[in-house]
């Protein structure tokens, strides 16, 4: 993709970031040529846009979650709940490579959800929450749902069937805290002013430090809302707070991360006025 202009010059080539990016994304655009090139690459925050111009030769513009821009803010009464993002399920003996030198099993892979999930459970209970699990799979479902109840037992939580791309942002606008350990949606869900945690910690049981939701950002470990500790301590302090904090304290607390991490604009107004405006090109 990032080759075109340089056979084709005169054509105007704009991508669009559609998920999270670690290390070895760019590390693998290196392999395919050095001259890379694009027009404009509309990314989800400042940060990753200061990686991309980095390694393309382009001008960047940061726009937020183009899905997620899409789907209005729900302004409504919110369930007493937990919402823990799932990211997918464990598939027996998958290998994934995930940079030259380190192949993950999916066993190593999940290996947080099967911590963190029992004591979020527990913690729920304590509070009287629900704890509820937003699905990822829309075609493995059935698969996806069946390792959250080997994981917590067939009780005292809830399990939502992903059935469209606005189901997740739909149910997070619904939930009181959202809970995510690596995900694309954690941070689009905290873009929409809503409370989320983050278990910080994929990288570090893989030992893939890019692997961070708030990647390339260099953000302290620990912070009102997020952990890289998994600890049942760690995980009541991040959802206390993320709970009991008043609204001024709340917006102060993800303001220092936006737009550095990911931007929230309804409508994709940013990206229509691109379309309209040549002098950004």
């Amino acid at each position: 993709l990032y080759t075109i202009k340089n056979f084709f010059p005169n054509i105007k080539v704009i991508t669009i970031q559609n998920g999270m990016r670690d290390e070895n994304f760019f590390q693998e655009l290196k392999k395919y040529r050095s001259n890379l090139k694009a027009d404009m690459i509309l990314t989800w925050g400042d940060n990753i846009a200061e990686k991309y111009a980095k390694n393309i030769n382009t001008k960047t513009l940061s726009i937020g979650s183009f899905k997620n821009n899409l789907i209005n803010i729900i302004k409504s009464p919110k369930r007493k709940s937990i919402l823990f993002i799932s990211t997918g399920y464990e598939k027996k003996k998958k290998v994934t490579k995930f940079s030259e030198n380190n192949y993950i099993t999916d066993e190593e892979y999940y290996k947080p959800e099967k911590y963190i999930l029992p004591i979020l459970k527990n913690i729920a209970n304590e509070m009287n929450y629900k704890l509820e699990i937003m699905g990822r799979c829309i075609k493995d479902s059935d698969e996806e749902k069946k390792f959250y109840f080997d994981v917590l037992g067939d009780d005292n939580f809830e399990y939502f069937e992903r059935k469209n791309y606005k189901t997740c942002y739909i149910k997070s606008d619904e939930s009181e805290l959202t809970f995510n350990i690596y995900s694309a949606f954690g941070l689009e869900t905290l873009s929409r002013g809503n409370r989320c945690c983050f278990a910080n910690v994929r990288g570090l049981f893989l030992n893939e430090k890019s692997m961070s939701c708030f990647w390339p950002g260099k953000l302290p470990l620990k912070g009102s809302f997020w952990t890289d500790n998994i600890s049942t301590k760690e995980i009541k302090r991040i959802i206390h707070y993320s709970l009991s904090a008043n609204y001024k304290d709340w917006v102060r607390s993800i303001n220092e991360l936006n737009p550095s991490l990911i931007k929230f604009d309804y409508g994709n107004k940013i990206f229509s006025r691109l379309l309209n405006d040549r002098s950004y090109f």
